[in-house]
C-alpha cells in the first residue's frame, strides 16, 4: 500500500529541505519556523512537523534551546555522469527494464529552497514537481522527486514519461550539460521503506542533485540550472548495478 497524500507531500518537504541544507542554504543558522514552511509549502502543521522529524530521525538537524531547528551534518558532493547522447538510461545501465511508477505531476509555486537553486526563478513562480518510483525489473530502487523549470517543463508531457526522466527531458528536447550530486548514507523511514520495498530502518543512499541545461544561445554561455532533483535509493537494490 502507498502511503497517503499527506505523507507523501511530507517527504516532498523533507526533501527540499534536505536539498537546501545540502546547497547551504541556511548555513550555519537556523531553518525556518513552522509558521513559516506552512506558508511557503501550502502544508499543515502536522506534514511540516512530520517532515522536521524525518530530518531530525535522519541525523540531519536538531532542536537547540534559544536557537531553533538548527542542520548538524554535511554530505559528499561528486560530480554526476549521464548516459551517452543516443543511449537511454536502461541501455547504459544494462541492470533490467527501467520503468516509473508515478507518484505526484502537478504545477506549484516554487519554494523558496527550490527557487534559490534554479537560475532566473523567484519564489512563487511555477514550477513542475514529477515524483515517482524508479521499477527496474518491476523492481522498485529509487524515490525521486524533481522540480523543474516552466520554460523547459512546458516542453515535456506526461505520457511521454515510459522511462527514466533524463529521456523524458531528451523526449521534450531538454539536453542536460551537467549536473552534480550530494550524497549521504541514511536508514530508511517508514514511507521511503514502503515505496522501495525493504524494511524500516534498512541502509539506504540519500542524494540531491541540480542539472543544467546547455543554452542555445551560445555555446560559450554557462549552462544554467533548470531542475532540482531529490531523491534516494536503496543500497541494496543498487548491489547488482
Amino acid at each position: 500500500m502507498l502511503p497517503s497524500a499527506s505523507h507523501l507531500l511530507a517527504r516532498r518537504l523533507h526533501d527540499a529541505l534536505r536539498s537546501a541544507l545540502r546547497a547551504g542554504a541556511f548555513g550555519d543558522g537556523r531553518l525556518p519556523a513552522e509558521p513559516e514552511l506552512m506558508a511557503e509549502f501550502h502544508a499543515s502543521r502536522d506534514v511540516v512537523r512530520e517532515a522536521l522529524d524525518l530530518l531530525r530521525r535522519a541525523g540531519l538537524i536538531e532542536r537547540r534551546r534559544g536557537m531553533g531547528t538548527v542542520p548538524i551534518r554535511s554530505e559528499y558532493v561528486v560530480r554526476g555522469a549521464l548516459s551517452p547522447v543516443g543511449r537511454s538510461l536502461e541501455e547504459h545501465l544494462a541492470v533490467g527494464r527501467i520503468a516509473p511508477r508515478l507518484l505526484h505531476w502537478a504545477w506549484i509555486p516554487a519554494p523558496e529552497v527550490i527557487s534559490d537553486r534554479l537560475s532566473g526563478v523567484n519564489p512563487g513562480d511555477d514550477c513542475l514537481c514529477v515524483e515517482y518510483v524508479l521499477l527496474v525489473d518491476d523492481r522498485p530502487l529509487a524515490i525521486f522527486t524533481n522540480y523543474l523549470r516552466s520554460p523547459e517543463a512546458a516542453r515535456i508531457d506526461q505520457v511521454a514519461f515510459v522511462d527514466d526522466f533524463y529521456s523524458l527531458l531528451h523526449h521534450g528536447g531538454v539536453a542536460i550539460d551537467t549536473f552534480d550530486i550530494g550524497i549521504q548514507a541514511a536508514c530508511a523511514d517508514d514511507y521511503a521503506a514502503a515505496l522501495l520495498h525493504v524494511m524500516p530502518g534498512e541502509p539506504v543512499m540519500r542524494w540531491s542533485s541540480r542539472f543544467a541545461i546547455v543554452t542555445a544561445r551560445s555555446s560559450t554561455m554557462p549552462s544554467e540550472p533548470v531542475a532540482a532533483n531529490s531523491n534516494c535509493v536503496s543500497t541494496g537494490s543498487c548491489a547488482s548495478i
